[in-house]
């Protein structure tokens, strides 16, 4: 009697007897030259799956990019608000400046009315 050969991924082992190669299909390994049988099914079963597959793989990919769209289109409103929060910041900044210049404008205005209204006042008594 020939020798059955049998094969389990990279393992090849030949059997003596129908009962011995029997004991090894058990053990995972497929007759050489046989179709390997899998828990899946048969091909249409397998060839639907990859399609499944592929159409959640392609459902995943238009998710991941609709994502990146919006990550974008946020990260350049973001730059936008921030050049916007610089030009308000700066603007505060030259409004302070003119505030403290008018205060001290009118800190002086405030001295020369006193010191006119001194000058009236004492020029009146005389």
């Amino acid at each position: 009697m020939d020798k059955i050969v049998l094969r389990n991924a990279n393992v090849v082992k030949e059997a003596a007897s129908e009962e011995a190669a029997m004991a090894l299909e058990k053990k995972g390994f497929v007759r050489d030259g046989a179709a390997p049988v899998s828990e899946a099914g048969n091909l249409e079963t397998l060839q639907k799956q990859l399609e499944e597959q592929k159409e959640q793989l392609a459902r995943a990919g238009e998710a991941v990019r609709v994502a990146e769209n919006e990550a974008l289109k946020y990260k350049k409103e973001l730059a936008e608000t921030e050049e916007k929060l610089k030009e308000v910041s700066r603007r505060a900044g030259d409004a302070d400046k003119k505030v403290e210049t008018l205060a001290q404008e009118l800190a002086g205005t405030r001295e020369q009315l006193e010191a006119a209204i001194k000058k009236n006042t004492a020029a009146e008594k005389k």
